[in-house]
């Protein structure tokens, strides 16, 4: 994505960024379009939304602002996004039908290939994060659990699709594992029920040499158990297993989470399988890795369930 001078003069004036030095893109992100503008005041983060604010994510972005701020007045121990006000008092500004909104560039790096103590320090985060978000007092409007109806509907009706690529042949070659996958909503016994994160992975954290410092991108929070938050890594179940068992040692965990993480993981995964088809417009070339990416997660869900319920039998 290109930015006009006048968008960039306009983003420095409405935020008051000052004079900018240098500004670069930053790649990655499946909807947004990120960028660092580095000027005479500091770095800042100005993104690109890449929705409408329709009824939906205007909820969203109310519910983001205000648990930031709350995690910020609470004095959160983990560096957040603290987004700033535009001369009209708003977060978000419009601008030749672009939505943009600004916060100063938080210190740290993302970390791609994680060792045990990277693991143990993003369980004690999550942890961190669960324990303050349980004295969160959740506005009425947000307090709806998911009943899953929106998803299934949204994949009887992709069930529905005639064939014209490789990509709807994939779909629709996988989709009843994921149309029955939804069944599991009536077997799972909810517990721990507060304001998730539901984005919770390394390329949302960030990190100073091996200690976590700072927890990104809390733009798709939404009331559910805590379990759905729990780091799953598909290729590697000792990492998934070290995670659970740090996590546990600072917010314990109930035999009957532990029983529904695998059941949680595969109902979400259904949002992942939809979102891969219908949600990922900004870069289609991804569609289908991210596809079998969630077809693969199905087997592997199972798979963990085994050593998991193993790992605590023996426990």
């Amino acid at each position: 994505m290109k930015i006009s001078k006048k968008i960039i003069r306009e983003i420095l004036e409405i935020y008051e960024l000052g004079k900018v030095k240098k500004i670069k893109l930053i790649e990655g992100g499946n909807i947004n379009h990120n960028f660092v503008f580095t000027t005479n005041k500091g770095e800042y983060i100005v993104r690109f939304l890449g929705y409408k604010l329709d009824k939906y994510w205007e909820k969203q972005k109310e519910l983001e602002f205000k648990v930031l701020n709350y995690l910020i007045d609470e004095k959160f121990p983990y560096d957040l996004p603290r987004f700033i006000k535009n001369k009209q008092g708003d977060y978000i500004s419009n601008l030749d039908n672009y939505l943009i909104e600004v916060y100063p560039r938080l210190k740290g790096n993302n970390i791609i290939i994680l060792n045990d103590k990277n693991i143990k320090e993003m369980a004690k985060a999550l942890a961190t994060y669960h324990k303050a978000m349980k004295n969160y007092k959740i506005p009425k409007d947000f307090k709806k659990l998911d009943n899953y109806e929106w998803i299934s509907e949204e994949l009887n009706d992709m069930k529905r699709i005639k064939p014209k690529n490789y990509l709807d042949k994939l779909m629709l070659d996988n989709i009843n594992i994921f149309i029955n996958a939804l069944k599991l909503k009536n077997k799972i016994k909810i517990e721990g029920l507060l304001i998730v994160h539901s984005d919770f992975h390394k390329y949302n954290l960030l990190f100073n040499k091996e200690k976590l410092t700072g927890i990104l991108d809390f733009e798709n929070l939404t009331y559910g158990p805590r379990i759905r938050d729990l780091f799953f890594e598909k290729d590697n179940f000792s990492h998934s297993l070290l995670f659970i068992n740090e996590y546990n040692k600072h917010n314990k965990l109930s035999k009957e989470e532990i029983d529904s993480l695998v059941k949680q993981k595969i109902l979400r995964n259904c949002y992942s399988f939809r979102w891969a088809y219908r949600g990922t417009m900004k870069n289609t070339n991804k569609r289908v890795e991210m596809l079998k990416d969630t077809i693969n997660k199905c087997k592997r869900y199972l798979e963990f369930d085994k050593v998991l319920k193993k790992e605590f039998k023996s426990s």
